[in-house]
């Protein structure tokens, strides 16, 4: 099978090769097999930030993670024990600017008058 996707084809199709590649890392376990072969290696931390937690997703947040995408699948391939986690938001911004909406604060002087502790409930 891995043989036939590295023929010459006239007509390239990178999505049917794609498929096929995916499907053979997941018939053959290569994840599986790779965190197992890299397990006593030195370890490569990465933390990931959270996902747009000040606006909506745009392009730019793509690139980002296909770069980081890239460094850790290299890492990984150079025989390092890679930890990826996914990063969280501990700001609270998105319950914020939730809380203001319901309280309709629009200024600083709305949060004084409501008061922190109502806004904290």
């Amino acid at each position: 099978m891995l043989g036939s996707l590295l023929e010459t084809h006239k007509r390239y199709n990178p999505r049917e090769v794609e498929k096929q590649v995916a499907e053979w890392w997941s018939r053959n376990d290569i994840i599986k097999k790779t965190f197992e072969k890299n397990k006593e290696a030195p370890v490569f931390s990465f933390l990931e930030g959270p996902p747009t937690v000040n606006g909506y997703m745009h392009i730019g947040h793509v690139r980002g993670r296909v770069y980081k995408d890239i460094v850790l699948r290299y890492m990984s391939m150079k025989g390092l024990n890679v930890w990826r986690r996914a990063g969280w938001d501990c700001q609270g911004l998105p319950t914020e600017i939730e809380v203001e909406k319901r309280l309709n604060i629009t200024s600083k002087k709305d949060l004084e008058k409501i008061g922190l502790e109502r806004f904290v409930e």
